[in-house]
């Protein structure tokens, strides 16, 4: 992996652009979630190597309102992702729908069952080392 100028400027400035997209997405779609439990506030490592890669990665788990159906979950997500720039894929999975979305070498899926209120969120940036 190549050295980036600025690596750790930049994996900042993904993290937080992530961060504030899925704040976004939670408040939307899941609005009783407590933005809290959203831990995305430093790099992991993703290797051994010298100097290790590090990238910004959470899960977050929230509960749509009953009254909004899966099939609108997934429209309001596919369009809001849109519309902030992320190129926007759905594909079919067991009982459930996955939104993968890409930006600026960033990842958010969303995955948002037929049957039951949860919305799981996933989110990763790129991966850049970081000397210590």
């Amino acid at each position: 992996m190549g050295e980036v100028p600025d690596a750790r400027a930049e994996l900042d400035r993904l993290g937080n652009s992530l961060r504030t997209q899925l704040l976004d997405l939670i408040t939307l779609l899941t609005p009783g979630a407590d933005p809290t439990l959203l831990f995305l506030d430093e790099p992991t490592p993703v290797d051994d190597e010298d100097p290790a890669a590090h990238h910004y990665s959470t899960t977050f788990r929230g509960q749509r309102p009953n009254s909004i159906t899966a099939a609108d979950t997934i429209r309001q997500a596919a369009t809001l992702l849109a519309n902030s720039g992320w190129e926007v894929s759905e594909s079919r999975e067991v009982n459930r729908t996955l939104i993968t979305a890409y930006r600026s070498g960033c990842t958010l899926e969303l995955r948002i069952p037929d049957h039951t209120p949860t919305v799981l969120y996933s989110a990763t940036t790129p991966a850049f080392p970081l000397p210590e």
